[in-house]
């Protein structure tokens, strides 16, 4: 939470505080948060179904953990090259919300 609020406040420094500022704020806490959950969700549901469906990549341990470690770069650099009304996504949310799933 605490990166996504920095983030959020990064985006809006020169700016006036005010009601509007405030909104702004909000609205990119929002985007920024939301966003880089559906990217580490989608990602992790992709190494989910990749690992049930194609077995012959889970035979090997070194294989597996291969795959495991290329999903979640995946996941960061995912998030890390997307942006959203000049806002970057925080990779560290989408790679959590990867290693969950």
């Amino acid at each position: 939470m605490a990166i996504t609020l920095y983030v959020a406040i990064v985006g809006l420094s020169g700016k006036e505080f005010g009601l509007e500022t405030l909104w702004l704020l909000t609205e990119q806490f929002v985007v920024v948060g939301v966003v880089s959950i559906v990217i580490g969700m989608t990602i992790g549901f992709l190494s989910v179904l990749c690992f049930k469906q194609l077995r012959f990549m889970t035979r090997s341990v070194i294989h597996e953990t291969c795959l495991m470690y290329c999903f979640g770069l995946i996941a960061y650099f995912g998030a890390a090259f997307i942006r959203i009304k000049g806002i970057e996504m925080s990779s560290i949310i989408s790679i959590m919300t990867c290693a969950v799933i």
